[in-house]
Formats: structure tokens, C-alpha cells, sequence
């Protein structure tokens, strides 16, 4: 039941009720600012991008608690893999993160780090540990 009951609805009349669709401007305001939106969101993916390669990713391997000593990317259509290899408590250790591209790859690495949820293995392909 709309709030004041039947009576009141009716008397609005739908014009009243349905006004901003019919505006024009209205329209080109909200699309402008939806395009405002999408810019922002693509420019802060942007800079969230150059700061992962700049320093957040040796930084947030090291908040896990390692130090990072390398990493490798492998490109498949659709599929992107990130080994991240580092020394964590005196041992080689390597940990996997895997996503659709590279960019959001990159910064899935970064959240899982800052977020300790990366698991890591031991590298059996290291010599020896340090």
C-alpha cells in the first residue's frame, strides 16, 4: 500500500510521480556523471597499477613475513599465473596466484600478501636454502 494510503496516490497523479525520466537534462546529467564515475574508477585502477609495480608488491611479500627474491608471469588466453618466490624463516618458498589477466593478477598478489592469505610451499627447485 503506497504511504498515505489510495486516496493520496491517486491525487499525485503518475506525471507528478515519474517526473525525472521525462527530463532531458536530468538524463544528460546523470550520464555525464556516470561517465565522471567510470573515469575515476579507471584512472584510481590505474594508479593502484603503477603503485603495485613501483614498490607494493616487494612491500607486501614483505609484510608476510618474507623477503622476496623473484617472480615469473605466465600468460594463457584468459588465465594469468604469478610464482612469487621468496625466503621466508631461512627457506626458499614459492607461492601461486592465479586470476583472469595481469593487472587484476598483480593486484590480487598484493591483497592476499597484505591480507597473510598467501600459502606458501617449499621451493623444491632451489639448491639449497639459505
Amino acid at each position: 500500500m503506497f504511504f498515505g494510503g489510495p486516496d493520496r496516490r491517486q491525487s499525485l497523479g503518475a506525471s507528478s510521480l515519474n517526473y525525472a525520466p521525462r527530463c532531458k537534462g536530468w538524463t544528460l546529467f546523470m550520464d555525464e556523471q556516470m561517465t565522471l564515475l567510470g573515469e575515476k574508477r579507471k584512472l584510481a585502477y590505474q594508479v593502484a597499477l603503477v603503485r603495485a609495480l613501483e614498490y607494493e608488491l616487494e612491500g607486501s611479500v614483505a609484510h608476510a613475513g618474507a623477503m622476496l627474491t623473484g617472480f615469473s608471469v605466465k600468460l594463457g588466453e584468459g588465465e594469468t599465473l604469478i610464482t612469487l618466490r621468496a625466503v621466508l624463516a631461512g627457506r626458499n618458498q614459492i607461492a601461486f596466484v592465479g586470476s583472469g589477466d595481469l593487472p587484476s593478477c598483480l593486484l590480487k598478489v598484493i591483497r592476499e600478501a597484505m591480507g597473510d592469505k598467501l600459502r606458501w610451499k617449499d621451493d623444491k627447485y632451489v639448491k639449497r636454502d639459505v
